[in-house]
């Protein structure tokens, strides 16, 4: 007896649905839209005389992602000039790994410094 009735109102809604005219907004023409993407900031290594080599490639392989020879890479450019790109991202992104790297400095007793900025229009 209750199926019956649900099925009853279940086929009076639908007949309803079908009857009634549902406005149907159709695109404006000519209108052109354009994608706004989130703005893209990078992280950057720099260098100095007292965090270790092998830490930089940790952190790197750990924090970042890297492959072993990627991190390696990476840390032989800030070694020789100066500051490398770490990672690109969104800032949220960005600002996550840069605490990443905080957290490892204090367990590892290091001082990585890393910096964040925004990149500069692409396009």
């Amino acid at each position: 007896m209750l199926l019956e009735s649900l099925k009853r109102k279940y086929n009076e809604m639908f007949r309803l649905m079908q009857t009634q005219d549902t406005p149907v907004l159709e695109p404006e023409t000519g209108v052109q839209t354009k994608l706004r993407y989130s703005p893209r900031w990078r992280i950057i290594g720099h260098n100095d005389d007292v965090t270790s080599v092998e830490f930089v490639v940790i952190l790197l392989m750990k924090v970042f992602h890297k492959s072993e020879r990627r991190a390696s890479e990476l840390t032989l450019e800030v070694h020789e000039s100066g500051s490398a790109t770490f990672y690109l991202g969104t800032k949220e992104a960005c600002e996550l790994k840069v605490d990443q790297v905080a957290m490892m400095n204090l367990e590892y007793s290091e001082n990585l410094k890393v910096s964040m900025e925004p990149i500069e229009d692409e396009a």
